[in-house]
Formats: C-alpha cells, sequence, structure tokens
C-alpha cells in the first residue's frame, strides 16, 4: 500500500464516513500512481504492467492520469498556500 493511502485507509478503519480530503483523493481503481519530477508512473493493479506518462501527455493511457495529478496538485497549493483556485 502506498504511503499516501494511509491516512484515509486509517479513518476508515475508525468508521469516519465524513467528506474530507482523504475520501475525495481516492486512489485509481486500476492504477498505482507514482507522480515523479516531470513524469508520473502508473503501475496497474491487476497485472503490474507500468506506464509512464510524461507531463503534458493527453493520449488514452495517460490523459486521465495526468489530469489527476494536476488537479492534486491545485488541492495540494489551496491547502498550502490558500489561494482557493480550485473554487469556481
Amino acid at each position: 500500500m502506498p504511503m499516501y493511502e494511509v491516512p484515509g485507509r486509517l479513518l476508515q478503519l475508525l468508521g469516519d464516513e465524513r467528506e474530507t480530503l482523504m475520501t475525495m483523493l481516492q486512489p485509481l481503481p486500476d492504477h498505482i500512481v507514482r507522480p515523479l519530477p516531470g513524469i508520473t508512473l502508473a503501475i496497474g493493479r491487476a497485472d503490474g504492467e507500468s506506464v509512464t506518462c510524461v507531463d503534458g501527455d493527453d493520449n488514452a493511457a495517460c490523459g486521465m492520469i495526468n489530469r489527476r495529478v494536476e488537479a492534486i496538485k491545485t488541492l495540494t497549493t489551496d491547502i498550502f498556500s490558500g489561494e482557493q483556485l480550485a473554487l469556481p
């Protein structure tokens, strides 16, 4: 289990069902995603096959993964800087 999933799993085990950042950032059901500087590595949960996505790739395999990583980066910026970029 990736370390970023631990807080959400702990809350789940404790029976906390409130909507939190941990529930909004649920992991992808079919991939384990590892964001790295400039690229993102996605490892298939079922078959272990990996896909390497360069930032900005919008092909079928990487489009959804890169959009999700960018959304998480925006939420992280909002949380730590208070810029409210994710608000409509």
